[in-house]
């Protein structure tokens, strides 16, 4: 027996109230409202049974509102699609405030990803909801005691392409592609004005032993009632499947000098992952903590859904020195990134 949701009539109203027709097709119905079939069989046989909405066998089904001064109508007619998708979402999300995986959220809504992802940022935006960690992102409630979303442990994954050929230098430029669509989308950064770039083949001047980050974000922030606008720098060090130990969490943390954020996102290979290699990721994930180092894989570079965020980057105890900022932006970001950066600062 399915579970009748009050959005599930609310759904169906919506539809029946602003449709062109008087009289709704049945068959109408069911594709708009992307209900599976018990659950619109529920809500419509509660409405009629409330003689809000009537049913007549003509033309392979079809209903209409019998009852146009119920509450149900009244407020249908002030509702839209986006208010309801809203509902539809947090229904669907726990109530304790445990985060939820947004591939899956999205399947159990049947929404689009544009509907979604359009009505997700709107809950965050809004501070109803808050952004977590896991594959593809993943949401929670906000609730009065707001619960971090918990810091995930990797989970084998069957391989969805051969990495075993895969040199670091192919996963810049479409890791760059996601940074600056999917993950921009998922984790609202693209609020924000921004350049992203791959940075991995500039040179710092002064030397050192850890030179440039792969991929390099520099967004300008802005406020509302604040008075002011922040340069940030996100900076992301890749490594490719197999290639990847504790050191690399230091080359990362090499890059505080200048960024306010950084991540190491690593390559990961499966269905078979030794004890050892399960081990080392763990000693990885305990240096990524020590040093305030984001922590993300992926399997399929171009492919965001088989991204995992382990671990966000904890503020540091210090904002990087202007000057290195300025100094890392001359040498490491394009002619074009750098005239883009001096227009928005000169608006």
């Amino acid at each position: 027996m399915p579970t009748l949701l009050p959005f599930h009539r609310r759904l169906v109203l919506l539809f029946i109230v602003n449709h062109p027709k008087k009289f709704v097709p049945k068959d109408d119905l069911a594709v708009a409202t992307k209900l599976c079939e018990l659950d619109l069989i529920a809500a419509v046989e509660s409405l009629i049974k409330d003689q809000i909405i009537g049913y007549s066998e003509g033309w392979g089904g079809r209903y209409r509102v019998v009852k146009e001064d119920a509450p149900e109508i009244l407020e249908s007619r002030e509702k839209t699609l986006e208010t309801l998708h809203r509902e539809i979402i947090l229904a669907h999300l726990p109530e304790d405030g445990s985060p939820k995986g947004n591939i899956t959220l999205r399947r159990e809504c049947r929404l689009e990803k544009e509907e979604y992802d359009k009505v997700r940022s709107s809950l965050v935006d809004d501070g109803t909801v808050g952004v977590g960690a896991g594959k593809g992102g993943s949401i929670y409630r906000i609730i009065e005691t707001p619960r971090e979303a918990e810091e995930g442990q990797v989970q084998p994954r069957q391989p969805e392409n051969d990495v075993s050929r895969v040199l670091e230098k192919d996963l810049y430029k479409p890791f760059l592609s996601v940074v600056q669509n999917d993950m921009a989308q998922e984790r609202r950064f693209n609020r924000y004005p921004f350049v992203a770039e791959e940075t991995a083949y500039q040179r710092n001047p002064k030397g050192g032993r850890y030179q440039a980050p792969d991929i390099t974000i520099a967004l300008l922030k802005s406020y509302l009632f604040v008075p002011r606008r922040d340069l940030e720098i996100i900076c992301f060090e890749l490594k490719r499947d197999g290639a990847w130990d504790e050191s690399s969490v230091l080359e990362a943390a090499g890059h505080t000098r200048f960024a306010h954020h950084c991540y190491l996102a690593i390559q990961t290979s499966y269905p078979e992952v030794s004890d050892a290699e399960k081990e080392k990721f763990q000693r990885v994930l305990k240096a990524c903590r020590n040093f305030k180092v984001g922590l993300l894989t992926f399997s399929k570079v171009e492919d965001y859904e088989t991204y995992e965020f382990h671990l966000q980057p904890q503020k540091a105890d210090f904002d990087p020195d202007p000057d290195e900022i300025d100094l890392f932006i001359k040498w490491a970001i394009s002619p074009e990134g750098k005239e883009r950066l001096q227009r928005l600062l000169n608006r």
